[in-house]
């Protein structure tokens, strides 16, 4: 009986897509990844050691491509344990362009510490709750890169996996240097260069990360990565923006982490 009520609607007349029905899908599609955590690896640098995918990398140098970067902001009542991580109480994750006067804590926070970041007593110098002149709310950039081999071809762009790396609070200047250097010497964004990521020590905060320009990538002589690089981009916004899950202590995609989107 419902092999034949199958072919009825299969063959039959009077069944009909609705006239819109390309564009529902792509909206059922759009609702299924945002309610998806996007997977990815992480790229780490603990006590100035270079690691991926768990993995000491050789030389302490792993050349990527830098597809995308944001600002995260993190606040902490009590220390912060590396052996037991745990979420932060406020928080906000938003894209590098987003003035701090526009930043507001995520809508997953229970007790946000300010209605903006631009206001917050956590981010002022000497708010450190271990005294000192540091500031209570944590500012750090987050990197999302892919392995520079997947530059032989546009289908390798699109199918490598983004590792995710969080720049220690003390490497932040470090980044916004680099971002002015293959501003000023190459006429590009990070997008558009092989990146070389290192370490070296530094006496006093132990370590810093390095960036250093491996290599233009030529877009002139392969036009098709460069629309490549640019899908791949809008297909890691997701995973970009990734915040808090503060009710079951993992991460996931946070709304309203700006003014622009309250």
């Amino acid at each position: 009986m419902k092999k034949n009520e199958i072919a009825e609607v299969k063959t039959g007349g009077e069944v009909a897509l609705p006239s819109n029905w390309q564009e529902e899908l792509a909206g059922a599609a759009k609702q299924s990844a945002a309610n998806v955590r996007p997977t990815s690896s992480s790229i780490r640098m603990k006590s100035g050691i270079l690691t991926y995918q768990d993995v000491a990398v050789p030389n302490n140098a792993l050349d990527v491509i830098v597809i995308a970067f944001a600002q995260e902001h993190t606040f902490y009542k009590d220390k912060w344990d590396a052996d037991n991580p745990s979420n932060p109480d406020c928080f906000a994750v938003v894209e590098s362009s987003v003035e701090m006067q526009d930043i507001i804590p995520s809508s997953a926070v229970d007790d946000p510490q300010a209605e903006s970041c631009g206001e917050c007593p956590m981010l002022e110098w000497g708010s450190s709750l271990t005294g000192g002149r540091g500031k209570a709310c944590q500012q750090r950039y987050r990197l999302l890169c892919i392995p520079a081999g997947a530059m032989n071809s546009a289908d390798e762009v699109l199918s490598a996996e983004v590792a995710t790396l969080k720049l220690a609070v003390t490497s932040g200047k470090v980044w916004s240097q680099y971002l002015q250097t293959i501003t000023a010497l190459h006429q590009r964004p990070e997008w558009a260069v092989v990146t070389t990521i290192g370490a070296k020590p530094d006496p006093k905060t132990q370590f810093k990360a390095t960036f250093e320009v491996a290599q233009a990538i030529d877009f002139a002589a392969h036009p098709e990565l460069y629309q490549a690089i640019q899908k791949k981009r809008e297909m890691s916004q997701s995973t970009l923006l990734l915040g808090y899950d503060m009710s079951s202590g993992e991460e996931k995609a946070a709304p309203k982490t700006s003014k622009a989107d309250a």
